[in-house]
């Protein structure tokens, strides 16, 4: 396999950024353009609002059903096509 040389990334990146349209910040509407910057906030906050998963015994048993079913159901495929 050939190396991708800088010159042969340049010349990609040069493509791909032209075929872009000039005119994309022309065509938000007003509101997003006049709507207030959102505010940065650290990641360890916005994680802290989400729900832990909490996996019972009876959602375990399920799972692990499903995941048996499905590797059942890719031995048959596998058989099927001969591999």
């Amino acid at each position: 396999m050939r190396r991708a040389t800088p010159l042969y990334c340049l010349s990609l990146f040069v493509i791909v950024t032209a075929c872009a349209p000039a005119g994309i910040p022309d065509q938000a509407v007003p509101a997003a353009q006049n709507a207030p910057y959102p505010e940065l906030v650290p990641l360890e906050t916005v994680l802290a609002g989400q729900a832990t998963a909490d996996l019972s015994t009876e959602t375990s048993d399920k799972l692990r059903a499903r995941a048996a079913a499905l590797r059942a159901r890719a031995a048959r495929l596998r058989a099927q096509n001969g591999g």
